[in-house]
């Protein structure tokens, strides 16, 4: 081995940072330059280093705290102070829904949006973070060039940061979605520089963090490259392996986890009755975190469950970091006809894949807003696709036979909206969202 190789740490602390860089070209670009090295890091490496195998790419373990200490408190008082003062509507309704809620609206105070005292504890935090003895051996050890942060929001990733701020090491971090800065979390430590989808990603952290214009990129989504490509199966193989008829119309209904997913049994079982007359057939997927058996009538006629990694596997991070996950959802994508889910990142998937989706915006029962999907539809990263499909939002349980209907019958309805979300959301993405990450990493 060269010894003078640049070497780059990869933090890949969960199933769907593992699946959208090991089952991706991402790494793969990266490794094009033969002056690189390129070290993984993941909860369980004999598992998922078999995703990926390559001369120049080695997998290491996570190491972690697992126990609560001053610094774990600091953290809390300093999360619940920065979303006080960058109070917008996902805070608002995210976080009255949490168990942590009461004890986060008392350790705010006094002055929950002085920005002083935030600073002041986040400080005290930085300095008081002690990263694992574990860790810094293997920054001895190996002696990286520079440290990727693929989630940021992630305490796992916390040590790794800590100690290449410490040692003078390059950072780079990369926003993992589209919902995670403006009501998920935020940088306890904040990278060099920073990798976000779009535009409209790029404008919440320069008004949320202390970032320069030039160190924020755009990148693009690297698990939709692969939607500018056609299966590598035909229609009547994929139909024939999943028991559908390839000549049928074929309704995709995505489901979300299965602590917001509520209604998701009723929505299914009433398109499942409407099916004969539709003359259509449905294909349900089965979110990562969501569990068929949730479902107990699955033996309906025309009706496909699909649970990624298939029912073997137990926990959701072997669902969601199923190797052929991106590629089944991308054939699932192109031979369906028109989409179904509530509030899901699906839809983006959806319209990358140049597919019709409509949002459930209605509960089978009257709840409070805090329980009901519609506050879904509130929340700030949603609000460009509410804006440009809001003639696709479903608001009753006949209004969403109509618009299945209408999308089987006329699949280019509301095409100028599903454009505009595109042109907003998903300007870079043409199936070299991955080439351009590995083209910020090789200049930065």
């Amino acid at each position: 081995m060269k010894k003078n190789r640049k070497k780059i740490f990869i933090l890949l602390p969960e199933g769907t940072t593992i699946r959208n860089f090991l089952t991706t070209n991402l790494i793969k670009n990266i490794l094009e330059n033969k002056e690189l090295e390129v070290i993984c890091f993941l909860n369980n490496p004999e598992k998922y280093s078999k995703f990926l195998e390559h001369p120049r790419i080695s997998y290491l373990p996570f190491y972690r705290k697992k126990s609560w200490n001053i610094s774990s408190i600091l953290l809390l008082i300093i999360r619940s102070r920065f979303f006080s003062i960058n109070e917008n509507r996902s805070t608002l309704i995210n976080h009255k829904t949490l168990p942590s809620y009461t004890l986060q609206r008392f350790i705010k105070y006094p002055f929950p949006k002085s920005k002083i005292i935030f600073n002041f504890f986040k400080l005290i935090h930085n300095f008081m973070f002690f990263a694992l003895k574990e860790v810094k051996e293997q920054f001895d050890e190996h002696n990286p060039d520079l440290v990727f942060a693929t989630h940021l929001i992630k305490r796992d990733e916390y040590d790794y940061l800590k100690v290449a701020c410490q040692r003078g090491i390059k950072t780079i971090g990369m926003v993992k979605s589209f919902d995670n800065i403006t009501g998920k979390g935020f940088f306890a430590f904040e990278p060099e520089k920073v990798i976000v989808w779009n535009n409209i990603m790029k404008k919440q952290v320069l008004k949320l963090y202390n970032y320069k214009k030039e160190d924020i990129f755009i990148s693009g989504v690297p698990q939709f490259d692969l939607y500018s490509e056609q299966p590598d199966i035909s229609k009547d193989k994929f139909f024939k392996d999943i028991g559908l008829d390839p000549a049928k119309k074929t309704i995709l209904y995505a489901t979300n986890c299965h602590y917001l997913g509520i209604d998701d049994p009723k929505n299914i079982k009433y398109i499942q009755s409407k099916l004969q007359s539709i003359n259509a057939q449905l294909i349900v997927r089965i979110h990562f975190d969501d569990f068929i058996e949730r479902y107990p009538e699955t033996n309906f006629e025309n009706v496909y469950f699909q649970i990624p990694g298939g029912r073997n596997k137990h926990t959701s991070e072997e669902r969601v970091a199923y190797k052929e996950f991106i590629k089944e959802l991308r054939d699932t994508l192109y031979f369906s006809d028109v989409t179904i889910n509530t509030a899901s990142t699906m839809t983006l998937d959806a319209i990358a894949s140049s597919k019709p989706v409509i949002n459930i915006d209605f509960d089978w029962e009257d709840r409070e807003y805090s329980k009901s999907v519609k506050r879904f539809y509130d929340l700030v990263h949603y609000e460009t696709i509410v804006k440009f499909n809001k003639n696709s939002m479903a608001r009753s349980k006949e209004n969403l036979i109509k618009l299945i209907k209408k999308y089987l019958s006329f699949p280019d309805f509301n095409l100028e909206g599903r454009s505009s979300i595109v042109s907003e959301m998903l300007e870079e993405n043409k199936g070299n969202a991955s080439k351009k990450i590995s083209e910020i990493l090789f200049k930065n």
